[in-house]
């Protein structure tokens, strides 16, 4: 985890704000199996700010002025990926979709209550497609390390 200052800013994917980054551009087969990859350092300039939970909806067709734009040259084919993704993650390994805990405190510092958090696909994807990432830096780093 980041410390609050660079989590909330300088790590932060702000609306219209350019961040540098280390991006994995990564490409899959219609059966959602890697078959090439690479890193580069780019600049990235986030859109809408969109919340996982719009995401989701505009994805199951709810409309909404952020997020109607970004339905057929974005939305579409990420969720198209992310389940070709799934589905070959399923074929070879179990699938480890555990339930996840909010933790309530009250003011005085005692939890006051525990709860299950949401799940969404939007969550999955996101899991997923980070997942992905770290597979390509491993490899990258592995191959690096061979080279020597």
């Amino acid at each position: 985890m980041l410390p609050e200052e660079l989590s909330a800013d300088l790590c932060s994917l702000r609306e219209a704000v350019d961040r540098p980054v280390l991006a994995a551009l990564i490409t899959f087969d219609s059966g959602g199996r890697l078959k090439k990859h690479r890193i580069e350092r780019a600049m990235m300039r986030s859109a809408p700010k969109l919340n996982l939970c719009r995401v989701q909806r505009r994805a199951r067709r709810s409309s909404n002025d952020k997020t109607r734009p970004l339905l057929d040259p974005i939305l579409k084919p990420l969720f198209a990926c992310y389940r070709a993704m799934a589905k070959a993650r399923t074929s070879r390994s179990p699938r480890l979709d555990l339930p996840e805990h909010k933790i309530q405190l009250a003011p005085d510092g005692h939890v006051a209550t525990i709860a299950l958090r949401q799940r969404l696909e939007t969550h999955r994807l996101i899991e997923e497609f980070m997942i992905q990432a770290n597979v390509v830096a491993a490899r990258k780093r592995f191959e690096a390390k061979r080279v020597r």
